[in-house]
C-alpha cells in the first residue's frame, strides 16, 4: 500500500504509455491529458474517426464510446440529461426567458453571464493570471479556459453559469425535510460546543512512534494483565488529578515525557512517573481546540467513543452544580482505538443549547430565503451575515446547530443526481444499447448517492 500508491500507478502507467509512442488525435481530449500529465501528446490528424493511437493500435471514436458506454454510460447519461432538461425546462423560462439560444438571449441575468465572461477575458488578455501559469503571450484564451476551469470554450462556460443557477432552483423544489428530520433529530439529541484539550495515555510496541490500536492492544491481554492494566490506569489517572492542581496537562505531559525510569525513591533517577513509563504507556498532550470550540459537527471524522464522552461531559456541564465552572475534568477516561484519553473542558463559544429543534416549517423559510440570498452575494461570510440579519440571530443559530449540514445534504452533486434520476425514470427512461443492464446500474447508483448523501446515523 506504501508503493502502490494512486500517484505511483498514475506515473507509471504514464510512463508506460510513452513507451508505447502514445499520441491523442483529438485536441480537447489532448489538452486535457497534457494538463494532468505534463506531457505533450497531442498528434493532429484529419480524420474525425480516430480519438488516439498506441503501440500501432488506433482507437477510433467508437472503440471509445462503447468503452465508455459500458463503463460508465448510466453515470453520464444522467450528467447529460440533467444539462439538456434543465436547458428546455419551466426552470430555464422562468430565469431566463424563452429564447434558448444562449447568445441571443437578452434576459437580464444572461447579459449578466456574458459580461462575466468578458471581464475575464479582459484581465486575461491584460496578463492578471500570468503570475499563476496562464500567460497571454504562452497560450490562447480557449487554452485558459480549458486549462483553468476545464470549459470548452466561452459557450461552455455560459452553458456551466446558466446550470449552476438553475441547478438551486431544481434542488429547492425537491428537499425532502423527512429525509433531514432524522439528522436534524440527531443534532438536537448529541448537542455540544466545548473547548478541550487532553491528555492521551497510549502505546506504541512498533516503536514507530504513533500509538498503536489501543483495541488490539487491550484484546491480546491475559485475564491477569487486563487486570493489572486497569489497576495501573487507575493509579495514574489519580496521579494525573493531583497533579492538575497544580499544573497544567502541557506541563504534566511535559514533566511525564522527561522524567528518568527510576522506580527506587532513594536513587537519584527516581520518578513518580517511572512505573508507567516501564510499562510502555506514553503520554501526548494536544489542544483540540485551538482554533475553534468542538461541536457535534465539526467531530463527524473523530472516533465513536471519543464523541460519545464528549456529548456525556456536556451534559455534565448543563448540571447546575458545574454551570458555573470555569471547567469541567471529565469524570471517567475515555478508551478508544487510540488509547486513553482523560479530557479537561472549558465553556466553548456556543455553549448554551440553541432553542427548539427544526420544523418543516422552519427549514422552507430557510430555504426560500437561502434561495434569493445566495444570489446576491459574493463570499460565504457576507451570505451568512444577509441570513442573520434576514432570519435573526437566534432563528439561524438554531438552523446552524440542527439543519445547516443536513440543508447542505441536499446541495450535493449526488442528491442533484438522485434528483436527475427520479425524473428520468418518470418519464420512461429507456437506453438505445443494453437497456435492461444499463437500467439496473441506474438503481445501483442511486443507491449509492442515497448512501453517500445520507450515511448511517451516529451510534448506526
Amino acid at each position: 500500500e506504501t508503493l502502490a500508491t494512486e500517484q505511483k500507478i498514475r506515473k507509471t502507467m504514464t510512463d508506460y504509455r510513452q513507451t508505447l509512442d502514445f499520441m491523442i488525435h483529438d485536441s480537447f481530449v489532448a489538452a486535457k491529458y497534457e494538463s494532468d500529465h505534463s506531457l505533450d501528446v497531442f498528434a493532429a490528424d484529419k480524420s474525425e474517426s480516430l480519438i488516439a493511437t498506441v503501440n500501432g493500435l488506433e482507437i477510433t471514436v467508437d472503440d471509445y464510446f462503447d468503452y465508455m458506454a459500458k463503463r460508465v454510460g448510466a453515470l453520464y447519461t444522467i450528467e447529460t440529461a440533467r444539462e439538456q432538461y434543465l436547458l428546455v425546462s419551466d426552470y430555464f423560462t422562468n430565469v431566463y426567458g424563452s429564447n434558448t439560444d444562449l447568445w441571443a438571449n437578452s434576459s437580464e441575468l444572461m447579459r449578466e453571464h456574458r459580461n462575466t465572461i468578458r471581464e475575464l477575458k479582459s484581465s486575461f488578455n491584460s496578463g492578471m493570471y500570468a503570475w499563476y501559469g496562464f500567460s497571454p503571450e504562452m497560450m490562447s484564451w480557449d487554452e485558459f479556459l480549458m486549462s483553468a476551469f476545464g470549459f470548452k470554450g466561452e459557450e461552455d462556460y455560459l452553458r456551466f453559469m446558466v446550470l449552476q443557477r438553475l441547478r438551486n432552483d431544481l434542488i429547492y423544489d425537491y428537499i425532502d425535510f423527512n429525509l433531514a428530520l432524522p439528522y436534524v433529530q440527531e443534532q438536537y439529541d448529541n448537542y455540544f460546543n466545548l473547548k478541550i484539550e487532553q491528555i492521551l495515555i497510549f502505546v506504541d510496541m512498533e516503536d514507530n512512534f504513533a500509538p498503536d490500536n489501543f483495541d488490539d492492544y487491550l484484546e491480546n491481554m491475559g485475564i491477569i494483565d487486563a487486570w493489572l492494566f486497569e489497576k495501573m490506569k487507575a493509579d495514574l489517572e489519580t496521579l494525573l488529578i493531583d497533579a492538575l492542581d497544580n499544573q497544567t496537562m502541557r506541563e504534566i505531559v511535559t514533566e511525564y515525557n522527561n522524567a528518568l525510569r527510576g522506580e527506587n525513591e532513594d536513587d537519584p533517577d527516581y520518578s513518580k512517573w517511572a512505573e508507567f513509563k516501564n510499562a510502555g504507556l506514553m503520554l501526548k498532550y494536544e489542544n483540540l481546540s485551538a482554533e475553534r470550540s468542538l461541536n457535534f459537527n465539526n467531530t463527524r471524522n473523530f472516533v465513536e467513543p471519543f464523541v460519545v464522552g464528549l456529548v456525556e461531559l456536556y451534559a455534565d456541564y448543563q448540571l447546575p452544580e458545574n454551570r458555573t465552572e470555569q471547567f469541567l475534568l471529565g469524570n471517567r477516561l475515555i478508551t478508544s482505538q487510540f488509547g486513553v484519553h482523560m479530557v479537561r473542558a472549558e465553556k466553548g463559544e456556543k455553549f448554551d443549547r440553541p432553542g427548539d429543534i427544526i420544523s418543516q416549517a422552519d427549514a422552507d423559510l430557510f430555504a426560500e430565503t437561502m434561495l434569493v440570498a445566495i444570489f446576491e452575494v459574493g463570499s460565504s461570510e457576507e451570505l451568512e451575515a444577509t441570513m442573520r440579519e434576514r432570519l435573526g440571530d437566534d432563528f439561524y443559530n438554531r438552523i446552524e446547530a440542527y439543519y445547516l449540514v443536513s440543508y447542505e445534504r441536499f446541495q450535493t452533486n449526488a442528491y442533484v443526481n438522485m434528483i436527475m434520476i427520479e425524473i428520468m425514470q418518470d418519464g420512461n427512461l429507456s437506453f438505445t444499447n443494453n437497456s435492461a443492464s444499463q437500467k439496473a446500474m441506474i438503481e445501483t447508483i442511486n443507491d449509492i448517492f442515497f448512501r453517500r448523501t445520507f450515511p448511517p446515523l451516529f451510534g448506526e
